[in-house]
This record gives structure tokens, C-alpha cells and sequence, in this order.
């Protein structure tokens, strides 16, 4: 299980941690990134690179607060980094505050690495043949041992201050639980190794111990320093670049002899001329971190490496006036265990140059002319990045050039396969965009389009009014020119200084409602002519019925007055 692991929900697919990540240990799935356990040398630089906090180190908070809740005496190794970590405080009241957490004892991790710088010395006065390489830094042996194993011979067999210093607490209270204070996850995951042989039962980096004091609502400001039980000479400037050295008691000025890096790039450049035999100092001062273990990536202070540096020199000063007897008068033991590294490559499988080649033919990147190499995927190269793709470690589409081009390609065949004109233009109306329906509607005589102006081609005052008022604009518009009826929708992308029209040939569409209207006409016409007629029928008919029934209504009168005498009777 890897120290740093991934929270999917707020992974981003923004390849951030790729990018930070010096030895590509991160595989990207469905974008998803994830640590692969076996690749990563725990440097932490993808959880301070993430800037959805989508990476996290491991927690032991719980682990030492169910400690807390059941009594169990605990002793807190403090990295000699620890006035870097919050140079807001007293470095006494960071002591203060640990002990305010329940720690019965807390000690200064730098006592044990005199011992240590001891055994430096002594490796790089009796090396001949090849440069050591300080073995404190648990990033550095990582790094060493997975991806520069011809170096392992290179590293100074001892433990680090942090497992001697453990290991000594324990001796010194026995059934109280260790727990290591520092500043970096390199520490977390040093705690796993065979040397370390339980020297440390937990870790807790500097912004855990901050999140900590937040929880249990503590403010180490407001406390009273406490003074460690002992203060004396120890190197307390070990976690800065050249404090090994000075610790050590080697030349810090000497370039040929002696090699001092901090962090990780400028180590991996040395340790390759360290394989190619191109350097041959004495002795190689390595440090993963910026400025050494102040610029840890669990430093909870925003302040810059240069500021912290000056935090751990201003207490160095201060120890160094303030001296008390020191451990080693106590009769304890500090000489510092030898240990063994071991090669541990990260698995691989042979890739050949035509695979790599078709990967990059994918990409569009087949030829030295083609490669982009913008690092947008997070490798430097496309080479790399097609070399990780086979290895299962990324994707194609996480290459931003090829998928740009995919999706302009997609835009671009949508746009010109749309039954509507679709016109492009900057706000200056420059055409950028004149798809084929729309060269079919306005570009019959076949004239260049791209980057033509607008007017070249139709009337631009509704393309110029929503430039001014960037309102969309919906019209009907007659082009009597060329015979043809359009719909428009008019609209400005103002983050981008463009202008959308979608255009709407409607030409048969007015044809025909022009053709129904005139059938309508006729119709019309039709019906009312044959209205007339029948009015006009009905009239005449209606004037005959009308002299028909009078002429009958006068016969049959004249008929019953002859039919009747003068007194109403019948004749």
C-alpha cells in the first residue's frame, strides 16, 4: 500500500501530479490518477502539486490519539526541521505543544545525528574508488535503489538519525509507543523498511500535528515554552543543505572533493553523471527537498525554503548559547547501526521502436517534426509519453495537441455536415468559419472565404449590431439579389471576440406558403363568385315564386267571387 493515495472525487484530470511527479510513478486511468506503489519514491512533490487536494498522506492521528484515550505512554522524536514548520512560535512551545497532546517526553530527533555524521566522515575518508552518498534522506535511498541501482554500493551503510534516535528512545522507555515528528511522507514510508526493525511506532508530519492542535483546540502561541530536559551541540543544522557536511566535520567549500544538491531534479542530474562516471568526488550531500528538509512537502508554513532555512539557524544560534550536558554523558549508546540497501527496479516490459512508433502515428506525432513536446500530458516528451501509454501508465487522450485536433476535426465535421449556414467571424467580421451550406447560400461564384470580410459576401449590419450589444438576434431576412429567404440567429462568444451565425434557407419554404397563399386566393375568389351565382339564382327564383303565388292568389279570388252572390251565399 502506497503512503500517498488518491481521492477519485476530486481528481481533476488535470495531470498536475504527472507533471511534478519526477519519476512518472502516477498511472491515469479513465481520467483518474493514481500513486503506483511500486514506482514512487515518496518525495510528495504530486500532494503539494494537486490543487483539488486530490492526494493525501497517510494519517496516524488516530492511531495516536486512541493511544492517548488508553493511556499508552508516547515519546515524540522532533526532526531538527521543526522551527521551519512554524516560525511563528517559540520553538519551545512547539515542544509545549506536543506535550499538551500527551506526549510525556519529546526530544530532539538531531541528538542522534552526530552518531551519524560520524559514520559520514569516517565513509568518505576511507572511500577510494567511489563517491558516498548521504543515506539520510529516505527519498534519496527510494530513488537510488529503483532507478539508479548501479549506485547502491554509493550509499553510506547507516541508519538515519530518525531510526537511531528511535531505537534509543525505546531503550529508554520501555512500553511507550515512538512517535516520529517531521516534515515530509519519505519518513511514513522509511518506517517500513527492514532497517528501521520497529525504532518507530507512528509518524505525524508537521501539518498533521498542526490539524492536530487544531482539533483538540489547542494554540501552542498561547502556551508557555518548555525547554527540551537537555540542550547541547547537536547538529542542528543537519536538515539544511551543508548541514550534513558541517555535521560531518567535511569541507563545505571544497567542489572537487565534495558535492552538496538539494533537491530532487539536481539530484537525478548528478546521479546520472555519477553512473556515466563524469563526477568523482569524495562524498555527495543529497537532499530530495528544496534547500534540504525544510523544504519538506509537509511543511504546513507558506513561507519560502530561504525563510524557513533562517528559522532553524536563528534556533541553532539559540541552542548553541543555551548548552547543557548532553545525551551522550548520560552513557547512552549512539553509534549508528550499519544497514544494507537493495536493488528494487520497478517492473518493466521491453517496448520495441516500431510500438512506440505507432503510438506516436496515433497521436499524430509520428516524425521528429511532428513532436510537439509540450508536456501538457505531464511527460517532457512525446517519446515518453507514448513509452507509458504501452506500459499501461497513461492514455492517448491525455495528449492535449491530439485531442485538440480530434475534437477541432469533430467541430469541423459537425459544423460543415449542419443543414444550416453557419458563419464564423472575428468582431472585426473576418470570416473564420464558412461552412458548406453557407458557401452554397452566399458564395456561388466560389470566392475565398476564410478570412475574408464579411461583406464581401452579405450584408454585416446584423453581424455589426451584435457586436455592439453582444444580444442574440433573431430575424427574418429577404436577400432579393440572390432570390432567397433566410432565418437567422445572430449571437457574440465575447470571451473569445467571435460572432455565430446560424442561417436558415427558407427560400422553398416561402415558395410554397406563397404558392398556397395564391391557391388560397382562388379558392377564395372561386367560392365567392359561385356565391354570387347562387344568390343571384335564388333572387330571380324567389322573384318568379313571387309573381307565380300573386297571379294564383288573384285567380283564386276572382274564383270564389264568382262562386259567391252578393249575400255570401252560394250561387
Amino acid at each position: 500500500m502506497s503512503v500517498i493515495s488518491s481521492l477519485p472525487a476530486k481528481c481533476k484530470d488535470c495531470h498536475r501530479c504527472i507533471r511534478a511527479c519526477p519519476v512518472k510513478a502516477i498511472d491515469l486511468r479513465n481520467g483518474q490518477a493514481r500513486v503506483v506503489p511500486e514506482r514512487c519514491i515518496v518525495c510528495g512533490l504530486c500532494v503539494t502539486s494537486c490543487p483539488q487536494g486530490a492526494k493525501m498522506v497517510r494519517d496516524d492521528l488516530p492511531l495516536v490519539a486512541l493511544w492517548r484515550k488508553n493511556s499508552i505512554p508516547m515519546v515524540a522524536s522532533l526532526a531538527p526541521s521543526f522551527p521551519a514548520a512554524f516560525p511563528h512560535l517559540d520553538p519551545h512551545q512547539v515542544i509545549a505543544g506536543l506535550k499538551a497532546l500527551g506526549f510525556v517526553h519529546v526530544e530532539e530527533t538531531a541528538h542522534a545525528a552526530t552518531a551519524v555524521a560520524k559514520h559520514y566522515h569516517g565513509a568518505a575518508q576511507s572511500a577510494s574508488d567511489r563517491a558516498v552518498i548521504s543515506s539520510c534522506c529516505p527519498v534519496i535511498v527510494n530513488l537510488v535503489e529503483m532507478y539508479y541501482p548501479e549506485l547502491i554500493p554509493n550509499l553510506a551503510p547507516t541508519i538515519s538519525p530518525m531510526i537511531l534516535h528511535g531505537h534509543r528512545l525505546k531503550e529508554r522507555f520501555a512500553g511507550a509507543k515512538v512517535v516520529f515528528v517531521g516534515p515530509c511522507a519519505g519518513k511514513i514510508d522509511e518506517t517500513r523498511r527492514e532497517s528501521s526493525n520497529g525504532a518507530i511506532d507512528a509518524v505525524i508530519t508537521f501539518k498533521q500535528l498542526q490539524r492536530h492542535w487544531d482539533d483538540a483546540c489547542i494554540d501552542p502561541a498561547l502556551l508557555e515554552p518548555t525547554p527540551p530536559a537537555e540542550i547541547n551541540r547537536a547538529p542542528r543544522l543537519y536538515p539544511l543543505g551543508r548541514g550534513i557536511l558541517e555535521s560531518s566535520g567535511l569541507p563545505t567549500t571544497s567542489v572537487a572533493t565534495i558535492v552538496s544538491i538539494t533537491g530532487i531534479e539536481r539530484c537525478i542530474d548528478v546521479f546520472k553523471d555519477l553512473g556515466k562516471v563524469l563526477l568523482q568526488p569524495a562524498f555527495v550531500e543529497a537532499l530530495a527537498c528544496q534547500e534540504g528538509c525544510v523544504g519538506g512537502s509537509e511543511m504546513p508554513c507558506a513561507h519560502s525554503a530561504m525563510t524557513r532555512r533562517e528559522a532553524v539557524m536563528r534556533y541553532h544560534e539559540k541552542c548553541s548559547h543555551q548548552t547543557k550536558p548532553s545525551l551522550p554523558s548520560l552513557g547512552l549508546k549512539w553509534e549508528a547501526t550499519p544497514c544494507t540497501f537493495t536493488s528494487r527496479v520497478p517492473p518493466s516490459r521491453d517496448i520495441s521502436e516500431e510500438e512506440i512508433r505507432q503510438v506516436l502515428l496515433q497521436i499524430g506525432q509520428a516524425g521528429t517534426e511532428d513532436a510537439r513536446n509540450c508536456g501538457g500530458c505531464g511527460y517532457d516528451t512525446c517519446r515518453e509519453k507514448a513509452i507509458a501509454t504501452l506500459q499501461g501508465y497513461a492514455e492517448l487522450e491525455m495528449c492535449v495537441p491530439f485531442m485538440k485536433a480530434k475534437f477541432e476535426s469533430l467541430s469541423h465535421l459537425v459544423v460543415d455536415s449542419s443543414p444550416n449556414g453557419v458563419i464564423v467571424t472575428s468582431y472585426d467580421l473576418t470570416i473564420h468559419q464558412f461552412n458548406a451550406e453557407a458557401e452554397r447560400i452566399f458564395n456561388r461564384d466560389g470566392l475565398p472565404s476564410k478570412g475574408a470580410h464579411l461583406s464581401a459576401f452579405l450584408d454585416p449590419e446584423d453581424f455589426i449590431e451584435v457586436v455592439a450589444t453582444e444580444k442574440v438576434r433573431h430575424k427574418r431576412v429577404e436577400y432579393e439579389q440572390i432570390r432567397t429567404v433566410t432565418r437567422q440567429v445572430i449571437y457574440a462568444l465575447p470571451q473569445y471576440k467571435l460572432v455565430v451565425g446560424i442561417i436558415t434557407d427558407i427560400t422553398d419554404q416561402e415558395v410554397r406558403k406563397r404558392d398556397l397563399d395564391a391557391k388560397h386566393q382562388q379558392t377564395i375568389q372561386r367560392a365567392s363568385a359561385v356565391i354570387r351565382n347562387q344568390m343571384k339564382l335564388a333572387q330571380e327564383i324567389a322573384g318568379l315564386l313571387g309573381e307565380a303565388t300573386a297571379e294564383t292568389k288573384s285567380t283564386l279570388l276572382d274564383l270564389i267571387n264568382s262562386l259567391t252572390d252578393e249575400n255570401g251565399g252560394t250561387k
